[in-house]
């Protein structure tokens, strides 16, 4: 399973429920891999600790609910988001179900004026029959 994600920064809490819950069930129907990569905007998340500056029930804390309920893994450990004048967080993300399904991960500087950087990454995923 392959899944691309751009969510908003001014997204509604109706909106967040809606994509937690898939999120959490998404390794949970057999043995297929899954990859969710994408710009999710939760610059309050450390992903160092794996926890939030907002509190329990503040949707970041609901995101890595989910992504624990899932099992996915994040690999992405250096921001990705520089803005000029602003500190620079970690937007992009990229989620896999298994550890080994990602050899290597490196971002280099992003396109024209983008304030994002590229993500190129090495996947190593199997066909399945």
């Amino acid at each position: 399973m392959l899944g691309f994600i751009y969510w908003s920064p001014t997204r509604s809490p109706a909106n967040d429920d809606k994509f937690h819950k898939p999120l959490s069930k998404s390794n949970s129907r057999g043995p297929s891999q899954v990859i969710v990569m994408g710009d999710f905007n939760h610059q309050e998340i450390d992903w160092n600790t794996k926890t939030n500056e907002k509190g329990m029930y503040h949707c970041s804390q609901l995101f890595l609910g989910a992504l624990r309920d899932a099992y996915l893994i994040q690999h992405i450990d250096t921001p990705t988001v520089f803005r000029h004048g602003h500190k620079s967080y970690i937007f992009d993300l990229l989620f896999t179900s298994e550890d080994n399904m990602m050899n290597s991960v490196k971002c280099q500087t992003g396109l024209s004026l983008s304030d994002h950087v590229i993500i190129i990454c090495n996947l190593q995923v199997s066909s399945q029959n």
